[in-house]
């Protein structure tokens, strides 16, 4: 995964916010909140996002194994092309 920055993450979370279209539960719980208020720093949220793992359920992995497997078979030829390189694999799916 490409390095972050605490900027980035920043412009992703208002970009997630325009998307949904609501304002924000409350401004403390996200990450130009937290910043603002001393809660951490630019340098701990960039640690913090690097050391983040996803969770998913167990039936996860095998619908997004067959997923990979489709799209290498059957899918257009950009999409086979793109799910046959050795960097697409479970994990890269999760993290992406």
């Amino acid at each position: 995964m490409a390095s972050v920055t605490a900027d980035d993450l920043i412009l992703r979370s208002k970009e997630f916010e325009r998307l949904i279209r609501r304002g924000r539960p409350t401004r403390n719980n996200w990450i130009e909140g937290a910043i603002k208020n001393g809660v951490c720093s630019k340098d701990e949220i960039t640690l913090m996002a690097s050391e983040c793992r996803p969770v998913v359920h167990e039936r996860m992995i095998k619908l997004l194994e067959d997923f990979i497997l489709f799209k290498r078979e059957e899918g257009t030829e950009a999409e086979r092309e793109l799910y046959s390189k050795d960097e697409v694999n479970l994990q890269w799916m999760v993290d992406r």
